[in-house]
């Protein structure tokens, strides 16, 4: 058996194949975790003695595979081979020709010395109806890493935290939903990163609060959208004045402080409607997609000075902004902002 695992790799049937462990099928959205697991997987596979890795990008060919796969260094024993995005996994094989090139390649998978390890990268999710990739999930080990989901953030980053024996404050959780589900995309390595960075500054201390989040989250993270927002909430305009510059400030930030603004403000109208009509407040609370009593009751203690009207007049002339400057038009956001505070 010892010499059958050297030459084929682990023994492990699937649908008639044999799964071998120095093949790894690696896909999904987040860039930076397959990175990562490649890296692992290399160390992992080949402890102390890691040798150069061969990269093939995409479209690559055949040929190019089966060469690196087969050839040997006069210099090493064993190599690695990355191919990323092949081609034969964006679409069918369309002649007999590429039938038999895909076969040939197969059967080199299929026979790949334990001292090869492959690597396979795609970036995204590869369609899995197609006969090619159904062919490659028999023989290899598969690793899936995608973004996370805006709303899936906080809860990993709070048990990170706790995982690493820290306890999170209830006003440092709600500050993370509220933070974390406005990011556009959300990688796991990173969030690790970062909490990392957060426990050596919390010290011997034994929870995680809301100020040391707002002192340790990274400026790019926060950009300052919701002292801001709490400020127009109370119209403050020589705070909302200020800090605009630096909320709106490239294209892809003013968007991104817009929607969180018209996030907010819908959330107050949706409200203010609920309780105009006598809704029961386990049902607002389900609507606003708060997960605690203690959340809401902070959400109240927010807007208790915004009516439903000045909710609804907000949002309207924001889409009125958006739409005058999707035409050209010059109207400064800082007029509308102004306009608001100024409301009495």
């Amino acid at each position: 058996m010892w010499l059958f695992e050297m030459v084929y790799g682990k023994e492990n049937k699937k649908d008639g194949m044999i799964m071998k462990e120095n093949i790894i099928f690696l896909y999904g959205t987040d860039e930076v975790a397959l990175n990562i697991k490649k890296e692992e997987h290399i160390k992992s596979y080949f402890k102390e003695n890691s040798p150069d890795v061969t990269v093939i990008e995409a479209p690559g060919s055949y040929d190019a595979y089966v060469n690196a796969l087969e050839g040997q260094s006069l210099f090493a024993n064993s190599s690695a081979v990355v191919i990323r995005n092949p081609f034969f996994l964006k679409k069918a094989a369309e002649s007999k020709k590429e039938e038999k090139e895909w076969e040939r390649f197969f059967d080199t998978l299929k026979n790949l010395s334990s001292d090869t390890l492959l690597i396979i990268s795609v970036d995204g999710k590869p369609d899995g109806r197609m006969k090619i990739t159904k062919a490659l999930l028999t023989i290899s080990q598969k690793e899936e890493c995608n973004l996370l989901k805006p709303e899936e953030g906080a809860g990993v980053m709070i048990r990170m935290l706790m995982n690493r024996g820290k306890r999170v404050e209830m006003s440092a959780r709600m500050y993370l939903e509220a933070v974390v589900s406005t990011w556009s995309t959300i990688s796991k390595p990173f969030l690790e990163t970062e909490c990392d960075k957060i426990i050596l500054m919390a010290g011997d201390a034994p929870a995680i609060s809301k100020r040391l989040l707002e002192y340790a989250l990274p400026e790019y993270m926060d950009r300052g959208i919701f002292k801001f927002t709490e400020a127009l909430l109370k119209k403050r305009a020589d705070v909302v004045l200020q800090g605009a510059d630096h909320i709106f400030t490239t294209s892809e930030e003013t968007l991104r402080s817009i929607g969180f603004l018209a996030y907010r403000f819908r959330q107050i109208k949706i409200y203010r409607e609920m309780k105009r009509n006598r809704r029961p407040s386990g049902e607002i609370q389900k609507i606003l997609g708060f997960r605690s009593q203690w959340h809401m009751n902070n959400f109240e203690k927010e807007i208790e000075s915004v009516t439903e009207y000045e909710a609804e007049w907000f949002l309207v002339h924001l889409f009125r902004y958006q739409l005058n400057a999707r035409s050209g038009g010059n109207t400064e956001i800082k007029d509308l902002l102004l306009t608001y505070c100024l409301w009495k």
